[in-house]
């Protein structure tokens, strides 16, 4: 036997309702050319034939273990599969997905040779029948990465825009989980995020392997596809929560910086959920409140610019289109002097408005001129933000922002009111 095949590995597969998947996700499993592996089936109180399913594939196969258990999230199915977990490095797999069958031995093959603790890897998005869908930057990267520490894996992707916090990219050595306590935060959504930046953050040497050796399923019931709720907010809410903690303890400045730069997209994606709920909702708006605290907490409001702004002589709305006359009622302290569009000549969105081309290089020098960039998509506004960085100008700040901010002062007038 190969030196590599004699390392147990164990495969953790949370499942829940799964029926229609849960074959093609198991049976990559079982098809691995590594194939010392121990397989864990978490089923999280399934209400379909997918207990049953995992109880079939328990009388056929040795190598599987099956635990039944009430349904408790996400979270609490991964810890549970950890908690009985034997193998010197661990695997998260969603069981709505799969793995290419070498994926585990160049896992293996990648965590031996560099003797590295944690080995990140890249996904092909698919669709509902397997079908190769399109690349999908929240699952891959361009760039290849050498072995560092954990952190500067961290800061080396986050230059590159390409840090990925999905769980099921990421193979463990479990001693790094047991010596470190770091577990998924139980009932959250979005728990990826924090477990994989607090692991990151704790592990000495990290790989990356530049290939597609996951399959990630995109449908209607995915986590990741499904509505906006409160819940998202709560989950983000948190992973600022936890990664804050370490933002106040580290020392390096270019660390720190990313790390916030971390904190602010979760801030900006809780800004975009809060724009698709009910504001006027107690727990919505409790929660509203929470994190307008903690953005004011870490300087992330004044960072945008936001709430009164000094007297600019140029306001330039990036992007505005159907949103010109809602933007005009909400955002009465920052009327435009001119629109930049990329279809400029081609659209009328405002006859009082002049609409331009944009012209980043214009806003050089310009340090009493106001940039809002009208957008719900956070590729774009990152990459405005990047290049405004390029000319050095700072006054840059997403329109999200002030919406988010008229429901806030409008909720506490009417709770005011009520109150009294």
């Amino acid at each position: 036997m190969h030196y590599n095949e004699s390392v147990l590995v164990s495969v953790i597969i949370p499942v829940y309702n799964v029926e229609n998947y849960l074959n093609q996700c198991v049976d990559s499993v079982l098809r691995q050319t590594h194939k010392y592996l121990e397989i864990i089936l978490i089923d999280d109180g399934s209400t379909d034939s997918s207990g049953a399913m995992c109880d079939k594939y328990l009388l056929h196969n040795n190598r599987i273990t099956v635990v039944h258990q009430a349904n408790s999230g996400l979270s609490e199915a991964r810890n549970a599969g950890l908690r009985i977990a034997k193998g010197k490095y661990v695997y998260f797999l969603d069981s709505d997905d799969w793995i290419r069958n070498d994926a585990i031995s160049i896992l293996v093959e990648r965590a031996k040779r560099f003797s590295c603790d944690v080995v990140l890897f890249d996904a092909q998005v698919v669709g509902e029948s397997g079908c190769l869908m399109a690349e999908d930057v929240r699952y891959t990267r361009k760039n290849e990465y050498p072995p560092t520490t954990g952190c500067e894996m961290f800061c080396n992707m986050m230059q590159n825009m390409e840090y990925r916090g999905s769980a099921c990219l990421i193979f463990i050595n479990r001693e790094v989980l047991i010596k470190s306590g770091i577990v998924f935060y139980p009932g959250m959504l979005h728990e990826d995020e924090l477990f994989t930046f607090l692991l990151l953050t704790k592990t000495y040497l990290v790989a990356h392997v530049n290939e597609k050796l996951y399959y990630r399923r995109i449908h209607e019931d995915s986590i990741t596809s499904t509505s906006v709720s409160l819940r998202n907010v709560e989950g983000l809410y948190h992973a600022m929560r936890g990664i804050q903690d370490f933002y106040y303890k580290a020392k390096e400045l270019y660390l720190r910086n990313f790390v916030y730069t971390r904190i602010c997209s979760f801030f900006d994606r809780c800004l975009i959920a809060f724009n698709q709920l009910d504001v006027h909702d107690k727990d919505v708006f409790d929660m509203l409140l929470k994190v307008f605290d903690l953005g004011t907490e870490l300087g992330i409001l004044e960072r945008d610019g936001v709430f009164n702004p000094p007297d600019y002589i140029r306001v330039i709305w990036y992007g505005a289109g159907n949103r010109c006359a809602f933007l005009k009622q909400h955002c009465a302290n920052a009327l435009p002097d001119e629109i930049w569009d990329q279809n400029a000549g081609t659209i009328e969105i405002d006859k009082e408005i002049q609409i331009k081309k944009p012209n980043f290089e214009s806003l050089r020098g310009h340090d009493n001129w106001l940039l809002i960039v009208c957008t719900d998509s956070l590729k774009l506004w990152e990459d405005i933000k990047t290049r405004c960085a390029k000319y050095e100008f700072q006054n840059v700040y997403n329109w999200r922002v002030f919406f988010a901010y008229q429901k806030l002062m409008k909720g506490k007038e009417h709770r005011c009111t009520k109150q009294s």
